[in-house]
């Protein structure tokens, strides 16, 4: 029409941005207000909209580790919680589009999972619903409850389409390397650029905070811990145990190790038992053990030993207390007492906690609670009443135990249905890991190592539901989406006609999986 009337496309271009610059500037006058924030976040979606529906996907891969939120949606839920279900909707609908049956990927792992999303859907409902406390109600939890659907929702989008095989270690590099972003929330804190937080959660900042406040403490770096675990975690699957140790390439084991330490400047004990488990799990996984590598790991650590322990004191006291655990380390009174105190509070919990398990075995407690009573119990503990510094966390459900997070809140039914879930996924990673593509072999070693090691420190040390629920669908999502399924011995003429290249078939396509 512009052009039979004469006039420039620029024209058309003013009269549709014109308007639209003044629809946006009165929207978003009022910064804080949330109305601004939705036309914003609304405008913003749109435009985003054509690469969401190319690489939504790609997109929840890329989050689904990473710290950041979305600051416009009430609970400031993360960003892989969305993202969870944008790539649900557009798998649904490009099957639809391309009218494919809508089928469920690895249905030994999905069953599982259905179960646990039903019973913790009927848990909530049989005790007084989910809550929230964004949403202003009395009862919380709301959060927990979303973090299961979003594992349980989430296997079934990572899994939604298969990863092209030459996309497989770039995919898995940015699925464990978007951990890194934790490390934006200590940054924010640290320099004072508080806008950070409106993209990262300020959950992680919590102890950094607290160590600058409370007289005695000392800082600890979560966000720092997390994203140099993430660093850590991507060398070894990435090189895996032996090529970390091959001298002629001396700066990936100098690399790995500065990540390592960077993981204790969380202060967590945890990590070195983290590490321990899952630098054990790929020793035997690639058959080191049957190698000269133990003879020259005792003397390396015989001299890291020695050069560590007379200096264990100049160490920050967030390595020192994550050191403590360690026995025979000369540690600060004040990182030992502190690392200890925790030690004594959850082994105190848990004697509390356990006669208590009988009465929710048949119908959980579930993660809803009173908003009221968890604050009135933390001011009674902060102005030292007669009370127990663990009873807020029992109030909450943190039991900071994984099998109290599943059958306290969802009785026996939950915990069945858990470990059903786990077995049926050490099942699948192993088959992939002995059966899938052998240019995968490295990612499907460490993707097998890594959850036996989280499911171990879960069961053993510690653990939380609703969180590791996502940890450890994150790791065999990926793996079903990396070869296409769950793999299964390929029989001889299944070699056969895998090595005759089909016109039908597009290059670097993993091929369906046999199991």
């Amino acid at each position: 029409m512009f052009r039979e009337l004469g006039l420039p496309a620029w024209v058309a271009i003013y009269l549709v941005a014109i308007p639209l610059a003044i629809i946006v500037g009165v929207s978003v006058a009022d910064p804080a207000s949330p109305t601004s924030l939705l036309v914003l976040a609304m405008i913003i979606g749109v435009g985003l909209l054509p690469l969401a529906m190319r690489y939504y996907h790609e997109s929840l891969i890329l989050c689904w580790n990473s710290a950041l939120v979305v600051f416009f949606l009430p609970g400031r839920p993360t960003i892989a919680m969305v993202l969870t279900g944008i790539t649900l909707g557009m798998a649904v609908v490009k099957r639809a589009m391309l009218r494919q049956p809508i089928s469920i990927p690895a249905r030994t792992i999905a069953a599982p999972l259905i179960i646990i999303g039903l019973v913790v859907f009927a848990t909530a409902l049989l005790t007084g619903g989910i809550g929230g406390r964004a949403l202003g109600g009395d009862m919380w939890g709301a959060r927990r409850y979303a973090g299961v659907f979003v594992g349980v929702f989430g296997f079934f989008a990572l899994s939604s389409m298969p990863i092209p095989q030459h996309k497989a270690m770039l995919l898995a590099g940015l699925f464990t390397l978007s951990g890194t972003t934790a490390a934006a929330s200590d940054l924010a804190y640290a320099l004072d650029w508080n806008y950070l937080f409106l993209l990262f959660s300020t959950e992680l900042a919590f102890l950094q905070a607290a160590g600058d406040q409370i007289v005695g403490s000392f800082v600890r770096f979560t966000g720092v811990c997390w994203a140099a675990w993430a660093v850590f975690n991507f060398m070894l699957m990435r090189y895996g145990l032996r090529g970390l140790i091959d001298f002629s390439r001396p700066w990936r084991f100098l690399f790995a190790a500065a990540a390592l330490f960077g993981t204790l400047m969380g202060g967590y004990r945890s990590y070195i038992i983290l590490t321990a488990l899952l630098c054990g799990s790929l020793f035997f996984l690639e058959g080191l053990h049957r190698t000269k590598v133990p003879l020259i790991a005792l003397v390396c650590l015989a001299l890291g030993s020695a050069l560590i322990l007379p200096n264990t004191r100049l160490l920050p006291l967030a390595v020192q207390r994550s050191l403590s655990v360690l026995p025979f380390l000369d540690v600060d009174p004040v990182a030992r007492r502190d690392a200890q105190g925790t030690l004594d509070w959850r082994l105190e919990m848990w004697k509390t906690v356990l006669p208590e398990v009988p009465r929710y075995l048949l119908l959980g407690k579930g993660f809803a609670y009173s908003g009221t009573d968890y604050y009135l119990t933390q001011e009674a503990v902060r102005r030292g009443m007669i009370y127990k510094s663990y009873e807020d966390a029992i109030i909450s459900g943190n039991y900071h135990n994984g099998i109290l997070t599943v059958i306290i809140p969802f009785g026996i039914w939950g915990t069945v249905a858990f470990g059903w879930f786990c077995i049926a996924s050490v099942w699948a990673l192993l088959r992939n890991y002995r059966y899938g593509d052998p240019s995968l072999a490295g990612i499907n070693r460490f993707m097998l190592a890594s959850f036996l090691t989280r499911l171990v420190f879960y069961l053993t040390v510690y653990g939380q539901f609703d969180l590791d629920l996502q940890s450890f669908v994150g790791l065999v999502g990926m793996s079903v989406a990396l070869n296409a399924g769950i793999r299964g011995p390929v029989r001889a003429d299944q070699r056969a006609s895998r090595s005759r290249p089909s016109a039908s078939s597009e290059p670097g396509m993993p091929q369906p999986a046999t199991a």
